[in-house]
């Protein structure tokens, strides 16, 4: 089936009884449970969310996903603890509790630091300005050059509450949060990146989460802040030709940042549109950190997904942008794009500890043998798979009271959703293959390759996005370029290909 949205995920059929209080077997043994007392608090439908059949079918989330009820339901109204978990842990709802059983007496927040003294400037003044904030810091300098500097800055934050650990020698952030995590004392930990500026307010809505004892972590939105660079602003370097370029950098960081997600409310889990969370900002249960054993010490970079990931095995994970933090940008090209290679060089350490992670792109197989007609210069044969599949899907949803519209909805809004998807994978993984074989394979493969390259990024710009469209396709292949030549370079250190193969096994309907 080719049912594959932004996540590239499948739709499942999913039968339950939204009953209240209904006396539900266990299972093997025959004996009866009655469900819990109602939620506390609202259920938000999901954007994707969309009511069928008089709202016995509810269609959406992330994976996309098809829940059958036996009698219509309404967010509103339900009080099964069995179908609010449904909800949830598809994606098609999000809990909204009214309040949190921690303050922000229950925090405390871990900054790793290694240099960079004005950046953990930003953060301890911000930290410090909020009308509500925490009663704790520990700040680990991770063996900076100038300690004194470092130890200077967290002296006139003023607070007896902030305490400064410092490492003998440099041994990265995942070292450095851990070592802040051991001496917390707080049910929560708060971890901060040194130049990332927690917005006031920013606790409340993450702490309310924790409502839920299932929660283990809550991330907030990351913007970049266009306004601040990490490496430097002098008026030399804003000047000219590359002063234009940094701004440039600058601007589409507010576009295009890889630590903001998104302003939607999100479970956080592999293979969906949330798949991870960065650590420059994020509130935990100390426990649930110290049970996993904390941040892989021996990953450079990666080490926050590889965190992300171990918790989403057990327990439940929660994007929420209500909550807000700023972040300094990287503007200068050279380190711009060697943060890109880097990020790309995670992807082969991450697909030893995680099978089936980080993939270039997960879709159907028959979304992909349909779009590999088009790309070949057989549109017809792209289209025939593409209703065979639909045709498929129509059987496997007969049950359903249209399964003739659902099924030519959720095919055809996931053959274009596919095709965007791997359009993203020929850009930045893909390119040193796809680029050769356009260059000197057949002109429908050449016009294929161009597309992928010209329209998912200029369908992405906006004219007030501070950046001419020309800058912004360049600015997009370096991007994806750097990142691609990360993960190349990373599956050759590791000796794997995983990170380059695509994952085709989206898109069943159980």
């Amino acid at each position: 089936m080719a049912a594959d949205l932004e996540d590239g995920s499948p739709a499942v059929d999913l039968p339950i009884d939204p009953r209240p209080h209904e006396e539900v077997p266990t299972g093997w043994h025959g004996r009866a449970v009655t469900v819990p007392a109602p939620w506390p608090g609202r259920l938000e439908p999901d954007a994707s969310l969309s009511r069928l059949d008089g709202g016995r079918v509810l269609v959406g989330g992330s994976p996309l996903t098809v829940l059958r009820f036996a009698s219509p339901i309404d967010l509103n109204d339900v009080v099964s603890s069995a179908v609010i978990d449904r909800l949830v842990d598809t994606g098609m709802a999000h809990p909204e509790p009214p309040s949190s059983p921690f303050t922000a007496d229950d925090v405390t927040v871990v900054i790793p630091v290694f240099g960079n003294v004005q950046a953990l400037s930003s953060t301890l003044a911000a930290l410090a300005r909020m009308p509500v904030r925490t009663a704790r810091i520990i700040v680990v300098d991770d063996a900076s050059p100038d300690a004194d500097a470092v130890a200077a800055t967290v002296a006139l934050a003023g607070r007896r509450s902030t305490r400064l650990i410092r490492h003998a020698r440099n041994s990265g952030p995942a070292a450095a949060r851990n070592t802040g995590t051991e001496a917390v004392t707080t049910p929560l930990v708060a971890y901060v990146d040194a130049g990332c500026v927690p917005e006031p307010g920013w606790l409340s809505p993450l702490l309310a989460q924790f409502t839920d004892p299932k929660v283990a972590l809550v991330a907030p939105r990351v913007r970049a802040d266009e306004t601040r660079w990490s490496d430097g602003d002098d008026e030399a370097e804003s000047a000219g030709l590359r002063g234009r370029l940094r701004r440039a950098i600058a601007h589409f960081e507010t576009r295009r940042s890889s630590l903001d997600l998104g302003d939607r409310p999100a479970r956080i889990a592999p293979r969906t549109r949330v798949s991870y969370v960065p650590s420059a900002c994020v509130v935990a249960r100390a426990d649930e950190i110290r049970r996993v054993g904390g941040f892989d010490e021996t990953l450079a970079v990666g080490e926050d997904v590889d965190l992300v990931w171990r918790l989403a095995r057990d327990r439940r994970l929660r994007y929420e942008p209500a909550a807000t933090a700023s972040h300094d940008v990287r503007t200068s090209p050279r380190r711009w794009l060697a943060r890109r290679f880097a990020y790309g060089t995670s992807a082969a350490p991450l697909s030893m500890r995680h099978p089936r992670g980080p993939v270039p792109v997960r879709v159907s197989g028959w979304s992909a043998a349909a779009w590999a007609g088009v790309a070949a210069g057989h549109p017809v044969v792209g289209a025939s798979v593409a209703a065979t599949s639909t045709a498929l899907l129509t059987h496997k949803l007969a049950n359903l009271e249209h399964p003739v519209q659902l099924a030519i909805r959720l095919a055809g809004v996931g053959n274009v959703a596919a095709g965007g998807l791997l359009a993203n994978a020929v850009r930045r993984v893909w390119w040193p293959i796809a680029v050769p074989a356009a260059l000197f394979g057949p002109k429908p493969l050449r016009r294929s390759v161009l597309a992928a390259y010209l329209i998912p990024p200029l369908l992405a710009w906006r004219p007030n996005s501070g950046i001419d469209p020309f800058t912004w396709l360049v600015l997009c292949t370096a991007d994806d370029v750097a990142y691609g030549v990360g993960v190349w370079a990373g599956c050759v250190t590791e000796r794997t290909i995983a990170p380059l193969l695509p994952d085709l096994s989206a898109g069943r309907v159980d």
